[in-house]
């Protein structure tokens, strides 16, 4: 709090010509550390004019000061925390503010009637008493000066709020202050000397599709053997797989997607051509391997070795944007029916790819 009555009425009718360029600085315990150890901005002013004191400005040991945290506000107050049941105004050696003991001098401080909160604190240093302060003043020497919430008489610090500001005294009391920076308006750095900007120019060629293909498996022939009796229905059962079949779609431009569907014919009798089992008794179950990242590729639903139909349905890719091979499988079942001659039999399976 200011030290008296004139100096006090002078503060506040003064408030608001005491605004420095920049951002508000918080008041509360929550406030950042400062540089100098201090636990949020302490900006000293003149009890004479209410103004901001600039920084370098050498001031006499008993001018009439007074400590502030908000540089657009000189009387909006500290705020100590729910444990503090006190507050003192100190000095301190640079380096000693956190321990009571070693205060080079306090003065009076105290909470506004009904709060914790603390406006314009005392850091005139004539106000000062302790037994460091006659040293303060005659040898001089870097201090600090402000407030401190306090617990236990004021014997102990409360568990936040230590503001100071950063004096430097020379011997016979004058001294400068170091006030805390207050973040201004921002220009963009200047380029070093010696840099060049470069103007890149970027020349390109128009996307073109390109073309849908179809890749069989490997071995033009596929094997449905190990052939057994099914022990419930005694009907031979054989299986196998189709092998990979690959789709590239290198349409990047127009994408619109594709269709695989298959064919298949009559089994033949290799030994006796007159002897044939329907395609319905093949059974085809299409698995996707893989597709391009993000690509949407379905393959089709099974056909029950059976009731297959000569022809239907195997993978298809939608629209996406994401082109590129899709590889697909599938695995076959062939049951033949009971009046059918052992033998291997012969049929054709035709994969045809169009475009959607």
């Amino acid at each position: 709090m200011l030290k008296n009555k004139t100096t006090r009425s002078v503060v506040i009718g003064a408030a608001v010509l005491a605004v420095v360029a920049g951002v508000a600085v918080a008041n509360s315990a929550s406030a950042a550390n400062q540089p100098n150890g201090s636990q949020g901005a302490m900006y000293i002013g003149s009890g004479n004019t209410g103004a901001h004191v600039p920084a370098g400005t050498t001031s006499a040991f008993t001018d009439g000061n007074f400590g502030y945290g908000d540089p657009t506000n000189v009387v909006a107050p500290y705020t100590c925390p729910s444990d503090a049941t006190g507050v003192a105004s100190f000095v301190a050696l640079a380096g000693q503010e956190y321990t009571v003991a070693t205060w080079a001098g306090t003065a009076f401080a105290g909470f506004a009637s009904g709060t914790k909160n603390i406006s314009a604190p005392d850091t005139t240093l004539s106000d000062f008493s302790g037994t460091g302060t006659a040293a303060m003043k005659t040898t001089g020497g870097n201090y600090s000066v402000g407030i401190a919430c306090t617990i236990n008489s004021g014997s102990a610090l409360a568990s936040t709020g230590v503001y100071f500001a950063s004096l430097h005294i020379a011997a016979g009391g004058a001294y400068t202050i170091d006030q805390p920076t207050v973040a201004g308006p921002t220009t963009p750095p200047t380029p070093p000397v010696g840099s060049q900007a470069l103007t890149l120019k970027a020349t390109t060629l128009a996307a073109q599709d390109g073309v849908l293909s179809l890749l069989a498996p490997a071995s033009s022939t596929v094997l449905i053997g190990n052939p057994v009796l099914d022990p419930t229905t005694h009907l031979s059962v054989s299986t196998g797989k189709l092998g990979n079949v690959t789709v590239s779609d290198g349409r990047v431009v127009t994408h619109p997607g594709w269709n695989l569907t298959t064919a298949v014919s009559v089994f033949t009798l290799e030994s006796d051509s007159t002897k044939t089992i329907p395609a319905a008794q093949l059974g085809l179950s299409p698995i996707i391997v893989s597709k391009p990242l993000n690509s949407v590729v379905t393959a089709a639903g099974a056909q029950i070795a059976g009731s297959g139909a000569p022809t239907s349905s195997f993978a298809s890719a939608d629209n996406g944007a994401n082109v590129g091979s899709s590889v697909v499988d599938a695995d076959l079942k062939f049951i033949a029916p009971a009046t059918a001659t052992a033998g291997t039999y012969d049929s054709t399976l035709t994969l045809t790819l169009t475009s959607k």
